[in-house]
């Protein structure tokens, strides 16, 4: 019988490619394809998956991938040993009665079987032969800015590009740990923690990824994970604020990217101060965290079609994965609401609701934080 291993790998090397090559090309990890060329089939997390990636590789090789399917198929088979060594009892002697009695008694099943099935009683359901095995989807996607964050699921991969050539990193696991995997190898990373990553295996460490939350009884598996290209830690994460509120109504931090510099917004003014209601529409996935007149912090992944609402009283300062998902309406003292953007698609931005003072006059102001 064929090799399959074998015959991947001999036909790769033969068209001059390396095995990182075909990871970048085709989405599957280094010890994946591996795998498949060693046949050690155990390494799959389910023969789904297994038939799944091996019909992406033969395709990718050029070769008839349900040939190759078939091919592994027949392998299996013929792992298994053969049904009518369990069914004979072996002895070393024995009457010839109980011998000849043996044999007319499994040649009597054996017509009965075959009247049953001849005859419709018994029926064996057979695959239509262009039924092809469901392997779960997976989604790839390109980090384009200096942050990504939303859900993934299982086996989704995220592209990176880093100096001239583009790295793959794929959610291989999800339990009580995520287990990510780039072509140099794997790593494992517990909830609310987070890990800087060296995915080009230069030795420095190219992105940091951290797991806010591994999502409980989805299926499948599903994490929400922020990807940063910053390797310093980020302001904020995991340290608790004052609950006292700034004194001064100022922009929090700097920044030195003019894309990334905002100016304040006066939304309206008032004659007093008084408690504001702020609705959010959520038009596509996005993480947000808010934090409502310094009384704690909310966080929550919210899908497209999501909702949420908050009233403050001094101020309320948010922090938002994805920008350009969010419409957010502040009340007037008439009732009306006041439309304010809160930046770009695929942006993370941050800033805070706040009064203010000016000629005797409450302003309630939009400001930046960095």
């Amino acid at each position: 019988m064929e090799s399959i291993g074998a015959k991947l790998q001999g036909l790769r090397e033969e068209q001059g490619l390396s095995v990182e090559q075909v990871a970048r090309d085709t989405h599957i990890t280094r010890r994946y394809i591996e795998a498949l060329e060693s046949e050690d089939f155990d390494t799959f997390p389910g023969e789904s998956y297994l038939l799944g990636f091996l019909r992406t590789y033969a395709e990718y090789l050029g070769l008839d991938s349900q040939e190759i399917v078939n091919l592994y198929r027949n392998i299996k088979l013929q792992e298994q040993p053969p049904p009518i060594d369990e069914l004979i009892v072996r002895r070393r002697s024995g009457p010839v009665v109980l011998t000849v009695f043996l044999i007319l008694l499994i040649g009597g099943v054996a017509f009965g079987l075959y009247y049953l099935i001849d005859t419709g009683v018994i029926r064996f359901s057979r695959p239509d032969a262009g039924t092809e095995l469901v392997v779960p989807t997976a989604s790839v996607y390109a980090f384009e800015s200096g942050i990504l964050e939303r859900r993934f699921q299982q086996y989704d991969a995220v592209e990176i590009p880093v100096h001239d050539a583009t790295y793959t990193v794929m959610f291989a696991r999800i339990e009580d740990a995520v287990t990510i995997e780039t072509q140099y190898g794997s790593h494992a990373i517990d909830e609310r923690s987070e890990m800087v990553v060296d995915i080009n295996n230069d030795g420095r460490g190219d992105i940091r990824i951290l797991v806010r939350e591994i999502v409980r009884g989805a299926e499948p598996p599903a994490v929400v994970v922020r990807f940063d290209r910053t390797i310093e830690s980020p302001v904020g994460v995991g340290v608790p604020e004052s609950a006292e509120p700034d004194p001064v109504p100022e922009a929090v931090g700097s920044t030195n990217r003019p894309d990334r510099v905002r100016d304040t917004v006066v939304l309206f003014e008032s004659p007093a101060r008084r408690a504001v209601p702020v609705s959010l529409r959520f038009d596509a996935p996005a993480m947000f965290r808010y934090e409502t007149d310094g009384e704690g912090r909310s966080e929550a992944y919210y899908e497209s079609g999501q909702t949420a609402s908050s009233v403050f009283e001094e101020s309320i300062r948010f922090w938002v994965s994805n920008a350009g998902s969010v419409t957010m309406q502040v009340q007037r003292p008439d009732g009306t609401d006041v439309a304010v953007s809160l930046g770009a698609p695929g942006a993370a931005t941050a800033g805070f609701l706040t009064w203010t003072e000016s000629d005797r006059v409450q302003r309630l102001e939009l400001r930046p934080m960095y």
